[in-house]
């Protein structure tokens, strides 16, 4: 499998984007291919691409995602934004993005990069996501990336975590191997196998 990186501050902040830099410094970005999923109506297109280029990346492998995107093509980096997280995978689905991201980080050369709602969306799923974001779209569909079998809540400190833990019915927790929290102005990495 590959790496995970969870941030709550997004890459077109400043303190989301040290924090990304920091984690990737011992990276030479200059040949690695990054895939961006942010819905259009986001409007951050050109913020993150400046962001990636000050990164390190070169402007022909800053990939956005579009319909016209070659699905076959793997991709070394994959970044999801902030935003709804309802809005965000219900965006991934329509265009067939969750496929894409999952067959690159199952070859092992991927790292799979989340900020906010985007850490949310690499669990199984997003359910937890009603005690934050609304559901606009009424999504009913609420499996996510499974990239591990857990979820994150961003936003949230440790000690946020187990008072969000133990006010959250049981039930609804039952199903996870892992329930993660990061909080702003932090970083989570982990390693998949």
């Amino acid at each position: 499998m590959g790496k995970l990186i969870f941030l709550s501050d997004g890459l077109t902040s400043k303190i989301g984007f040290k924090l990304l830099k920091d984690s990737l410094s011992d990276y030479n970005l200059s040949r690695k291919r990054i895939l961006i999923v942010v819905p259009p109506e986001y409007y951050l297109e050109e913020a993150l691409y400046i962001s990636c280029e000050l990164l390190g990346f070169v402007k022909e492998n800053i990939i956005f995602f579009s319909e016209k995107l070659n699905f076959e093509e793997h991709y070394d980096y994959i970044y999801v934004t902030e935003g709804n997280a309802f809005e965000i995978l219900d965006y991934m689905k329509r265009n067939g993005i969750v496929e894409l991201i999952t067959k690159c980080f199952k070859s092992g050369n991927c790292v799979y990069i989340g900020s906010s709602a985007g850490a949310m969306i690499a669990g199984t799923d997003i359910k937890l996501a009603s005690d934050f974001d609304k559901n606009h779209n009424n999504s009913t569909d609420l499996g996510a990336l499974c990239l591990f079998n857990g979820t994150i809540i961003p936003h949230y400190s440790h000690t946020d975590l187990k008072r969000y833990i133990n006010l959250t019915d049981k039930k609804d927790l039952l199903h996870y191997n892992e329930i993660y929290s990061v909080n702003n102005g932090k970083v989570l990495v982990l390693n998949t196998m």
